[in-house]
């Protein structure tokens, strides 16, 4: 990168449901240019399990949600977290 490029911080949010009929894992990930957790919790995820169980889940009803950078992750194509708020931003 050279000393004219803008660096833009990019972090990926992971979040982990459980499926309601066969209780297996479930993992889905978002991009957002915000590392904090209350945005990216309210994105809603479509989820299928291999028992043909599927959802539309919001963030905030994973069992789990933790952040990464997403400097060493290829985030290409991965679906942003409520870019209506990215744009506000």
């Amino acid at each position: 990168m050279g000393p004219d490029v803008v660096r833009k911080e990019i972090y990926a949010h992971f979040f982990l449901f459980r499926c309601e009929t066969c209780g297996g894992f479930l993992a889905s990930v978002c991009s957002s240019s915000r590392s904090n957790l209350e945005p990216a919790d309210a994105h809603i995820f479509n989820l299928h399990c291999h028992c043909g169980w599927t959802a539309e889940l919001a963030g905030f009803a994973a069992l789990r949600h933790w952040v990464e950078m997403g400097e060493h992750i290829d985030l290409a194509g991965v679906p942003r977290c409520c870019a209506f708020l990215e744009e506000a931003a």
